[in-house]
């Protein structure tokens, strides 16, 4: 006959074989570990999971807007240094297309005549986040200039004179666009 204990050492064991310490914490009060690791372990599962309501995976859209003569379209936030490309997040429920066609009309009054191209895809995974952008170009649209609290200026610069406070990763991509630099998957 297999003592009750004894019977809850060797499963112990054989369940804690590289954690000794919770073998030791079973042996002594069965009760403990039935209740404690479980809720433990559900809590490790329920912390990994808010990972992703914390750190979600992002799709943003980006446009490079062309004037005639060939100068670039771009905006300087309100809550953010520097000059970057027209875009935003993608809504749910919304296509990359019309995401980045509502960005420019929302951000400045840009209406586009056709379709962007699709210039690239890229991954920014700074600051904890995975964002996932994707750069549209055009040059045929028209604009209604209107007021945006976002936006604290825009305008068209010519690529070879950026103002000096331009995003490192719109440097790169218009590097990427004007000057055939080779191509990153990284924003």
């Amino acid at each position: 006959m297999v003592y009750p204990r004894l019977r809850t050492l060797t499963r112990s064991r054989r369940r804690h074989r590289h954690c000794p310490q919770a073998a030791k914490v079973e042996s002594q009060n069965p009760m403990k570990s039935r209740i404690v690791y479980p809720a433990l372990r559900a809590a490790r599962m329920i912390e990994k999971a808010s990972w992703r309501v914390r750190r979600p995976l992002t799709v943003g859209v980006r446009a490079i807007v062309l004037n005639d003569r060939r100068h670039v379209l771009l905006v300087r936030h309100t809550y953010i240094d520097g000059w970057y490309f027209p875009g935003g997040g993608v809504e749910k429920g919304e296509s990359l297309g019309a995401a980045v066609a509502r960005e420019l009309r929302e951000e400045v009054g840009v209406h586009l005549q056709s379709a962007p191209r699709l210039f690239g895809a890229y991954t920014y995974l700074g600051e904890y986040k995975s964002d996932h952008i994707v750069l549209y170009a055009t040059d045929n649209w028209t604009i209604q200039p209107n007021t945006n609290l976002e936006i604290a200026e825009h305008g068209f610069y010519d690529p070879q004179t950026l103002p000096p406070d331009t995003s490192p990763g719109t440097k790169r991509r218009l590097a990427e666009f004007f000057d055939k630099a080779p191509l990153s998957d990284m924003w």
